[in-house]
């Protein structure tokens, strides 16, 4: 739990997935899902702010195809 206040705040496109890996481990009783929202919301919020460049393009192959187990799985 001490690694929880490393995480920087004033940087939104990571805070924000941190905070949703933290709170959804353990509501969906599952390391990866909760691993895999984390993912795919840093991936959505990094498309929002414009900088594409940031993100490798395995990591967008990666967000997509969790993104569909979520939605279809």
């Amino acid at each position: 739990m001490q690694q929880i206040s490393r995480i920087d705040l004033k940087e939104v496109s990571t805070a924000i997935p941190a905070f949703l890996i933290l709170v959804m481990i353990p509501l969906t009783y599952s390391i990866s899902h909760g691993i895999g929202i984390g993912l795919v919301a840093y991936v959505i919020i990094r498309m929002a702010e414009g900088r594409l460049g940031d993100v490798h393009p395995l990591m967008y192959v990666t967000a997509l195809a969790f993104a569909l187990h979520l939605l279809w799985g």
